[in-house]
């Protein structure tokens, strides 16, 4: 076997590893399982026994200990931190076992959600940098008051208006989706579950309804459920994956994106928390809908992808990606089918992402917005933005972006086109050419957007789609090397984040 060679192409054969689930020694499988099983849930208990036992003076709220609030208590940040990341083994056993989906899922999501959290306390300013975040970074500052202060009546077809009549900055570079999105985020904190966050991220007592209160609500929503959205794109991912690739690459791939360095430190941010959920969330829909033969499933596509384009115009390469889906999927069916008949495939089914696409923004658009003007007024935004117009950010933006997913990921990637390129494996294989796209759009991004030294922000909605075709070159790794590989390459890119959130004090 070659090193571009697989034992097993998945690309068009149904998921066989359920079937198959119970062979071989029974005993063994079972009693590993269970020991996995238990490791976890005395992890937890102990954690929430430690809990118990921390929180009980008065002066306490149940989680804010975890972050060092107290100079005398400072040791517990570290704590969570050393407690966050000796999970890791673990979760990477776990989710590479055959324990039930669910489980691995929802295990991914809180490990994620805490290595945000570590990464953000291993700078040993332990908690009060995190408000201090949310609302000391302009943006947040700016998008969190007009969320909660300002009337946003009739935002749709006055928002350029109302970015001039009121001075607004940073909203200048999105579209009014995103507006909308910390309007949700306010009304959440508004309510009661807003209130009893706050109680749980912030012991300190503000009279309800004042400007600090609701600050201490603001705060509290984000930093508790903007990271466990985050990692909710593991769901749709893995989902994706598995139709992509096949079940044991879907298991590599999410391990890959939820302990990739942009993923876990860049946080509180919609690039983080909302843009790759919606993406994921389209992709799979569409690639489900050309697999199964299902034209709502890809006009679904079409129209949530269309629905995170209303919130970010960052999302315009994922909508290249998934408009060439369907013509790719045409071209690489094995079935013994004409031309014609893959062409007119081809057709109809970008017809039907493009009518999804269409139908979801009509309805912004019969309401007045502005499209035209939005989207040529964002990218003025950003391409004036940044200083530094002397670099060769076309060469130094796709560099960064290979730093911030870890290098072995962009290794692994880059090795997947080589391989689909040199076999040729593009012309019957809907991986091997969706790994070429994911290149040709890279490029195309590096080549229009404005980045710069902000790639991985910016660009963290590639993330997961990088991610499924390198872990689909590291399948054939393993196959020849042993099933270590995902392991070294995770502990790579956990040492790497830590390295540069430490050293660097990224966000």
């Amino acid at each position: 076997m070659t090193s571009c060679e697989r034992q097993d192409d998945n690309a068009n054969q149904p998921d066989r590893r359920e079937a198959h689930a119970g062979e071989g020694p029974k005993a063994q499988i079972r009693w590993a399982r269970h020991l996995t099983q238990l490791g976890f849930w005395i992890l937890i208990a102990a954690s929430l026994g430690l809990a118990a036992l921390i929180t009980k003076g008065p002066s306490f709220g149940p989680v804010n200990w975890i972050f060092g609030k107290a100079a005398n208590r400072s040791m517990y940040g570290g704590a969570f931190v050393a407690a966050t990341f000796a999970a890791v083994p673990f979760t990477l056993r776990f989710v590479r076992s055959t324990n039930a989906l669910v489980w691995k899922m929802t295990v991914l999501v809180l490990v994620g959600a805490a290595t945000q959290h570590a990464y953000m306390l291993a700078e040993s300013r332990g908690w009060e940098a995190v408000p201090g975040f949310v609302h000391g970074t302009h943006a947040h500052r700016e998008m969190m008051d007009i969320a909660q202060d300002q009337s946003l009546h009739d935002l749709i077809p006055r928002y350029m208006q109302m970015t001039r009549e009121r001075r607004w900055l940073f909203p200048q570079s999105k579209p009014p989706g995103a507006l909308l999105v910390y309007r949700g985020l306010a009304l959440v904190a508004g309510s009661s579950i807003g209130a009893a966050l706050a109680t749980m991220v912030d012991s300190s007592r503000a009279a309800p309804g004042s400007s600090q209160d609701l600050r201490h609500r603001m705060d509290a929503v984000a930093i508790v459920l903007m990271p466990l959205f985050a990692f909710l794109t593991v769901v749709p991912l893995f989902f994706l994956a598995r139709l992509l690739v096949g079940r044991p690459a879907a298991e590599a791939t999410v391990l890959l994106y939820t302990f990739a360095p942009s993923v876990g430190i860049v946080w509180l941010y919609l690039d983080s928390a909302l843009y790759p959920l919606l993406a994921c969330a389209a992709a799979v829909a569409l690639v489900a809908g050309l697999r199964f033969g299902r034209a709502a499933l890809i006009m679904t596509g079409g129209a949530v992808i269309s629905a995170g384009l209303f919130v970010t115009f960052s999302l315009l390469p994922i909508a290249g990606l998934l408009a060439v889906m369907p013509t790719l999927h045409a071209l690489t069916i094995l079935e013994p089918v004409g031309i014609r008949r893959r062409i007119l495939l081809a057709v109809r089914n970008t017809g039907l992402f493009a009518i999804g696409l269409l139908l979801a923004h009509a309805i912004p658009l019969a309401l007045g917005y502005p499209l035209a003007e939005c989207f040529r007024h964002a990218m003025n935004f950003h391409e004036t933005w940044w200083s530094g117009a002397s670099h060769n950010w076309t060469i130094a933006s796709p560099i960064q972006f290979a730093v911030w997913i870890g290098l072995p990921v962009s290794l692994a990637f880059l090795a997947e086109v080589a391989c689909a390129v040199k076999t040729n494996s593009w012309r019957r294989s809907l991986p091997a050419a969706y790994a070429i796209a994911c290149l040709i759009l890279l490029a195309i991004t590096a080549l229009t957007s404005h980045a710069r030294i902000e790639t991985m922000r910016l660009w963290l909605f590639w993330v997961p789609f990088v991610c499924i075709a390198a872990a689909s070159r590291v399948m054939v790794w393993e196959a020849a090397l042993g099933r270590t590989l995902v392991q070294y390459i995770v502990l790579t890119q956990v040492t790497t984040a830590f390295l540069l959130k430490v050293g660097y004090a990224f966000y």
